[in-house]
């Protein structure tokens, strides 16, 4: 669960998110983003009595919350530096007022406008609720006309328009000090000449430093005398190229050179009793050979046909 010390970055107070009232803290899930009354005490208790800083981007939540951080900030002892960063809406827009310096950044907003509810019951419980509405508003209404040096009736107008203002309106209209603090230009120099001077002063000191520095092994490129040299890029790294493997081709069984075949006689009978030692092949081909001889090789000089059952 959340504390004030979660609302406190670089020694600032953080106030980004919904405002709302300390009993829903409990009920709030780990990735969203409030901030809550008990909250801020915490965390102007940590940072101490000193001026706090106290940068804001919140689109409103819960009135009575956001008057109860108002009022916290206000009785802070060493008073509160208020800065809008995006936006300070309904609720966060009254907490705005506590600050006894209010600034905006250049791309933020302030909005203000009626408090607002929701009332289930009859008549008489909804003209009651209205009417407590119309109490509220009229308060609320006052802290923006002293913090604005308006009139009750005058914020009280702005109110019931719902009125949206940037930083130059809303330092027109007294609901901010000023613009916040732009980093400072860097001087340029005044002339070419200037700016290579200065430029060659750093080279120059930045040599001399380095001289009276207690590395014994410094010393300039000038008093070696050597070039100095660019850095070369190391050469690229390449793998020998791998030749492509060789198609894979199916071994040839060898075949018999047979000629023209005869038709079978009596005599190839005989031939094929003879031939038992022949090649397998020879032996299945013996009937289509001449004089039923096969190729005459042994059966060791030659392998079987594929697909020949013999």
């Amino acid at each position: 669960m959340r504390t004030g010390s979660d609302l406190i970055v670089n020694d600032e107070l953080i106030l980004s998110g919904n405002v709302i009232l300390d009993d829903y803290v409990g009920w709030m899930w780990e990735e969203d983003v409030f901030f809550s009354p008990s909250m801020v005490r915490a965390a102007l208790n940590e940072l101490g009595d000193g001026r706090v800083t106290v940068r804001i981007n919140s689109g409103g939540g819960h009135a009575d919350a956001g008057e109860q951080i108002r009022a916290t900030l206000a009785g802070h002892p060493g008073g509160c530096r208020i800065i809008v960063e995006g936006i300070a809406a309904s609720a966060a827009s009254l907490i705005l007022m506590s600050g006894a310096e209010r600034l905006m950044s250049a791309g933020s907003h302030i909005m203000i406008h009626d408090p607002s509810g929701a009332i289930w019951g009859n008549e008489d419980e909804a003209r009651r609720h209205a009417d407590q509405l119309g109490v509220i508003a009229t308060t609320y209404a006052t802290v923006y006309a002293a913090a604005s040096g308006k009139s009750p009736e005058e914020a009280r107008a702005i109110m019931k328009a719902e009125m949206w203002f940037g930083p130059e309106a809303a330092i027109a209209e007294g609901f901010a000090d000023g613009l916040v603090d732009a980093a400072p230009a860097i001087p340029a120099a005044a002339t070419l000449d200037a700016a290579k001077a200065a430029c060659m002063d750093g080279g120059r000191l930045l040599l001399d430093r380095m001289q009276a520095s207690n590395d014994p092994n410094f010393s300039s490129a000038a008093a070696r005398g050597k070039q100095r040299k660019e850095g070369v890029m190391p050469k690229e790294t390449r793998l020998p190229r791998r030749k492509p493997p060789r198609r894979l081709q199916a071994a040839r069984p060898p075949r018999c050179r047979l000629l023209r075949p005869l038709r079978p006689t009596p005599l190839l009978r005989g031939g094929l009793r003879r031939s038992r030692r022949k090649c397998p092949p020879c032996r299945q081909q013996m009937l289509s050979a001449p004089n039923g001889r096969g190729c005459g090789r042994s059966a060791k000089w030659h392998r079987p046909l594929s697909g020949l059952a013999v």
